[in-house]
């Protein structure tokens, strides 16, 4: 999986806040890994599984994802940043006069 645009700029997926997303890490190793991990901002640990999962979006899930897989010969990473945006709420105010 190819996080990055054309201009090798990271590439930005855009959602809405309280709904579900699925990162899946896809490698192809050898040897096989010995870690798999998902980092936020380089320093959280949101999974040590392929596929990290993040259910009811708020703005706080906001930030770079990356996915590190190590084996014995070494290490790579890919991100992508995660960009959590607020429904539009509609207000209703109701004005009281005494």
């Amino acid at each position: 999986m190819i996080f990055f645009d054309e201009h090798n700029r990271i590439k930005k997926l855009i959602v809405q806040e309280y709904q579900t997303q699925n990162f899946t890490c896809l490698f192809d190793a050898n040897p096989p890994p010995t870690s798999i991990y998902w980092l936020m901002n380089e320093t959280t640990i949101v999974s040590r599984e392929q596929v990290a999962y993040i259910p009811r979006l708020t703005s706080e899930h906001s930030g770079i994802y990356t996915c590190i897989v190590e084996n014995s010969l070494g290490r790579v990473n890919q991100s992508i940043y995660l960009d959590v945006q607020c429904k539009f709420r509609r207000f209703r105010i109701l004005f009281i006069f005494l």
